[in-house]
């Protein structure tokens, strides 16, 4: 044990020279001005709370974690090529992750303290200090060493290490760190589908004594975009948007402590641009024989159709293969997995029902029914339908009511005068392309002996 007691502090032998933390706070001040001051107070909330007290420092508070800033203390000369003064940092709860820029020169030093004495000198690299449930945790995956203070018990300790202390190692107990995930691999290229739709499979080999897993996404930039915590080793990404990202996944251990971060996977996110008139139903493209669909993000993948074997370079646009339906299948060259589009044909139509078909006015009421159909029998897509109702060729305004099986109206009366009557309902799309129509012939009964004296003929076109 490197240490002596003294009645104004305390002196620790950090192996390169000695360094007095008073018990009081530090009569003398910092000199150069920084961007903490003693007796602030961080807390993170639901989401991480990055701090950078300098270009080269970051200091990263996990979410529910609290830190408190102490007086600067002063380091004695030659201790590592270190400046004369540390930031003293105390963790009150939660964890906090200390890293330095590469190439930056020697780094400020940070002076941490926590629950159960523990304090430890930061002097560059990377190191983790996690404070829960009485148990705090000190990890230096990599770095020049570290100072760990546990009591009046100082040690100088070289990186990679990691230790717990707790009510059952109270004098520190020496753990494995965890290794990085190896294997990470993402189910090819994703195509942007729109809300709703999960994003491409992700699976990597599973990290011995993780208790689970911190999966981080980064922009094109290298800057993360988001984070979010797995329990499993195989998972689905969220939608993105159009773009290209990476990502990289990192075990936790029983006391919240990361471990390093596995090697970054790529992710592309391909764009659909559809012409006029196109639909995205799903994970297929309706549009007609003479469109196509138009990538984006796809420069440098591969494309092939169907089941062919082949695979060429990608072009930026597809269309139907010959007016017929064609899978389209685009992958990063080398790499397993693909993203599959099937472009078809139109394929729905609007079935128009006028009735009764024997109708008369003013006796009767027409009522009128629409609905969407798929000719293969599918489920039709939820496409706004605009039907437009004529009479003697005068358009009418209805009440059309939308319900499970279409849209229906009703005509209580002859809107203009005089009989006969053809009435025509034409429905149309968003973009105002005829999905079907229909028309009947509606005679008057004034003057009529008889309710069927008169033939009323409808007649359907689809």
């Amino acid at each position: 044990m490197n240490s002596c007691a003294v009645l104004s502090g305390r002196l620790f032998n950090f192996g390169v020279g000695l360094l007095l933390l008073a018990v009081a706070p530090l009569s003398q001040a910092e000199p150069d001005a920084n961007r903490w001051q003693a007796g602030q107070h961080f807390t993170a909330g639901a989401e991480p709370l990055l701090l950078r007290p300098t270009e080269s420092l970051r200091v990263l508070l996990a979410p529910g974690s609290e830190l408190r800033v102490s007086p600067s203390v002063a380091l004695p000369p030659g201790v590592n090529g270190l400046g004369k003064w540390a930031y003293a940092l105390q963790l009150e709860q939660g964890s906090v992750e200390v890293t330095s820029a590469a190439g930056a020169g020697a780094p400020r030093a940070i002076m941490l303290t926590g629950p159960r004495k523990v304090a430890v000198l930061y002097r560059g690299g990377r190191l983790v200090f996690v404070a829960r449930n009485g148990q705090v945790g000190v990890a230096h995956p990599e770095g020049p060493g570290a100072n760990l203070g546990i009591g009046s018990d100082w040690r100088v300790t070289p990186a990679p290490f990691e230790f717990e202390i707790s009510a059952q190692c109270a004098r520190g107990c020496a753990r494995q760190l965890l290794a990085a995930p190896s294997g990470l691999q993402v189910a090819g290229p994703q195509l942007s589908l729109g809300a709703g739709v999960d994003g491409a499979e992700l699976q990597f080999e599973p990290v011995p004594g993780a208790q689970s897993y911190r999966l981080t996404l980064l922009d094109a930039s290298g800057q993360p975009r988001e984070q979010r915590e797995l329990r499993d080793t195989k998972t689905r990404l969220a939608a993105l948007p159009v773009g290209r990202f990476s990502l990289t996944v990192a075990a936790l251990d029983s006391l919240g402590i990361l471990g390093p971060a596995s090697a970054p996977a790529s992710v592309r996110v391909i764009g659909l641009q559809l012409p006029q008139g196109a639909l995205l139903d799903g994970s297929r493209v309706v549009l007609e024989p003479s469109q196509k669909v138009t990538f984006e993000e796809s420069a440098g993948l591969e494309m092939s159709y169907d089941g062919a074997a082949t695979f060429f370079p990608a072009t930026s646009s597809a269309r139907l293969n010959r007016g017929r339906a064609v899978w389209v299948r685009l992958r990063e060259p080398g790499v397993p997995g693909e993203a599959r589009l099937q472009l078809v044909p139109r394929d729905w139509y609007a079935r128009v029902e006028i009735g009764p078909a024997r109708a008369r006015w003013p006796r009767d009421v027409v009522r009128l029914h629409v609905q969407l159909l798929r000719r293969d029998g599918a489920p039709a897509p939820p496409l706004e339908l605009r039907p437009v109702t004529t009479v003697n060729g005068v358009t009418v305004a209805l009440d059309w009511k939308s319900g499970p099986n279409g849209l229906t109206a009703e005509l209580p009366r002859a809107p203009v005068f005089p009989g006969p009557w053809v009435i025509r309902v034409t429905v149309l799309d968003a973009l105002g392309t005829t999905l079907g129509h229909d028309f009947l012939e509606v005679a008057s009964t004034v003057g009529l002996d008889t309710p069927h004296s008169v033939v009323v003929v409808p007649g359907t076109v689809k």
